[in-house]
């Protein structure tokens, strides 16, 4: 997936593993570990010319309508990306006390993309 593709995948499979073995060791304190893994999110580090183009490689000057076919192969539900409300009402979850006994956890808002892709898009 471009520059830092690979970097980029083998950092979130490391911080899952950090989450789950920081949760373990901080939880006789009662501190709670979790992490959120978005998916594409509707902002500005998706919505630009140097994504554009490389999901688009084929167009001079790709736009958003010609990228959504490509961005939707991504998630195993029929949508191009999650909105920033639907990454920051998972982690407003984790800071309420609605979740004071939730820890470890990586919750995936990605609207099924690793099930879709478990070892990263081909």
């Amino acid at each position: 997936m471009g520059p830092g593709g690979a970097g980029y995948g083998f950092s979130k499979t490391v911080l899952a593993q950090y989450t789950e073995g920081l949760a373990l060791n901080l939880a006789a304190d009662m501190i709670r570990v979790n992490c959120v893994h978005p998916t594409n999110c509707n902002t500005n580090l998706l919505h630009n010319s140097d994504i554009y183009k490389l999901f688009r490689p084929d167009l001079e000057n790709p736009t958003s309508d010609d990228v959504t076919p490509a961005f939707m192969h991504f998630q195993a539900m029929p949508i191009p990306f999650v909105e920033p409300r639907d990454i920051s009402n998972a982690v407003l979850f984790f800071a309420s006390d609605e979740s004071r006994y939730v820890t470890g956890i990586n919750l995936r808002v990605d609207a099924g993309s690793l099930l879709k892709f478990p070892n990263g898009p081909a």
